[in-house]
């Protein structure tokens, strides 16, 4: 028997007997390498700059991470890099 976790809109997890429904459309934004080259820099300081919160990133799963276009942008205003 297969038991999948999935969320809840609450936030709770439960148990579910099928699996998680799959992902509606390709994600939006771009994936921490595609993120650094474009601000030339590394993907090693875009992780440390999101655990310090300086900028948002849409989580699809735990392996699936993007940052949305928007973000990088302001970045780039802010002279970050």
């Amino acid at each position: 028997m297969f038991v999948a976790v999935v969320w809840e809109c609450s936030g709770v997890m439960k148990d579910s007997q099928t699996s998680p429904p799959p992902i509606a459309s390709k994600p939006r934004g771009l994936t921490y390498n595609q993120a650094a080259e474009r601000l030339s820099i590394s993907a090693v300081t875009l992780r440390r700059w999101r655990a310090d919160g300086r900028f948002k990133v849409r989580v699809y799963s735990p392996t699936l991470v993007r940052i949305p276009i928007e973000e990088i942008e302001r970045l780039e205003a802010e002279a970050l890099v």
